[in-house]
């Protein structure tokens, strides 16, 4: 009789644990597509603002240049993406591990792969430079273009070397602020087209390459700024993001390392052609025409189409770091229930 009362309890519990874990969950849930959404609405709004800005304030081929560069830079910041997805499920295992020395080791491991990913991507950079040649690009913007290129080099090395810290937004599941700052970066591109609709006189074509490259260097510092102050504040919360390079590991590097490959192919598959369209339509002019033409009509059409790419991944954006911490923790069953 003892033995039943003992044995029938403890199934109650357990469903009852599972419910409050899938609850719980859902609303994480709801909260982190909700705030990705409202990013994603605020990305749209400001991304179509943007082309009537370029348009006015330094002409149709400057938006060619500026889109056919932007397809150009992305097949560079691919390394970025790549980076991001390689590192943010060890960050999260080791932050809900509850080992604090498997964490410093795994997100110091991380920083080390971050300026090597880095610093190939500024040699990546410095091709595209030497590559500009092979492009349909009138000879008063060639110069415009090679320093638009160091511009976003720039923003892209300093990108890269902090995705580990900005990760931990996302690590940490701080998803509301991680969805403001990912909005103030899209506020940066109008923002540089702004002020230069204030000064610029589109007749002179000399002043419109200096458009470009001013355009250029505005939208990197801003971007810059942004993520060196996320970057900051972070570690001005937790003291565990301040680098510590005596804390990197082999062990741990390869832990890294292990998802790379994979994360190598899956970003090309996903990435490459669609920043190689814009590229193959500068090959394709009009005779008589600049090929900056065909790219000032193509990518804001591939723009509008680009965003309903991404409103399929404002429901996954943030789930693999979810799932990290699920899978880290008691929440196992939860996890197998919640998906």
């Amino acid at each position: 009789m003892g033995s039943e009362a003992e044995a029938g309890p403890p199934a109650a519990p357990r469903v009852m644990t599972t419910d409050r874990t899938v609850a719980s969950e859902l609303k994480r849930g709801a909260i982190r597509i909700a705030s990705n959404y409202a990013q994603l609405a605020g990305g749209i709004v400001l991304g179509l603002l943007l082309v009537p800005l370029i348009l006015e304030a330094m002409g149709t081929e400057a938006l060619g240049l500026i889109g056919l560069l932007g397809s150009s830079v992305g097949i560079a910041r691919m390394a970025e993406e790549i980076t991001r997805r390689s590192i943010i499920r060890e960050l999260a295992e080791a932050h809900h591990s509850g080992d604090p020395l498997r964490f410093c080791q795994t997100y110091n491991a991380a920083l080390l792969l971050a300026l090597v990913a880095g610093l190939i991507l500024l040699g990546s950079f410095a091709a595209l430079i030497g590559l500009l040649g092979l492009l349909k690009i009138s000879d008063t913007l060639i110069q415009a273009a090679a320093w638009f290129v160091v511009a976003k080099a720039i923003q892209c090395f300093v990108m890269v070397l902090l995705a580990p810290t900005f990760n931990m937004y996302q690590v940490t599941e701080r998803f509301i602020p991680f969805n403001i700052i990912r909005l103030c970066l899209n506020t940066c591109n109008p923002i540089a087209a702004a002020w230069m609709l204030l000064g610029t006189n589109q007749a002179d074509d000399g002043q419109v390459a200096r458009a470009v490259i001013t355009f250029g260097f505005i939208s990197a510092g801003l971007y810059t700024a942004i993520y060196l102050v996320s970057g900051l504040w972070l570690m001005y919360r937790d003291r565990r993001l301040i680098p510590s390079p005596r804390n990197t590991t082999a062990e741990a590097i390869r832990s890294v390392l292990s998802i790379s490959r994979w994360q190598i192919m899956v970003t090309i598959a996903m990435n490459l052609h669609v920043q190689l369209d814009n590229i193959m339509m500068n090959w394709i002019h009009v005779a008589g025409t600049s090929g900056l033409l065909g790219n000032a009509v193509f990518d804001p059409a591939l723009r509008l189409t680009s965003y309903l790419r991404r409103a399929v991944m404002g429901v996954t954006r943030g789930s693999d770091a979810v799932a990290a911490r699920m899978s880290s923790t008691a929440q196992r069953q939860g996890l197998g229930d919640l998906l």
